[in-house]
């Protein structure tokens, strides 16, 4: 295997990652948007606060604190990784 392989290959593997985020991501969203609803009638009012990445971490782990450490804590590493294996594999590529 080349190095330009390698690099490929880690490019692949953190977009795959990244994508892992972004799935658990929207499983909070949603969770958080069926349990705690904004309270307002107009629908793009709180738009921005629903989907703020912090709001929607507070509200999980006010919701469910037995699962949030566990999430929270595998959507940050998920993060991390995935953008570290993306950084490598271009700089390899």
């Amino acid at each position: 295997m080349t190095r330009h392989e390698i690099g490929d290959g880690l490019v692949t593997f953190g977009i795959v990652i990244l994508l892992g985020f972004v799935i658990i991501q929207n499983q909070m969203l949603i969770i958080v948007a069926k349990l705690s609803p904004l309270k307002t009638n107009r629908p793009f009012r709180g738009l921005f606060q629903t989907l703020r990445v912090s709001h929607v971490w507070k509200e999980y782990c006010r919701l469910s604190p037995a699962r949030a450490k566990g999430k929270l804590l595998l959507a940050k590493i998920a993060l991390i990784l995935g953008c570290v294996c993306v950084v490598v594999g271009i700089y390899l590529s």
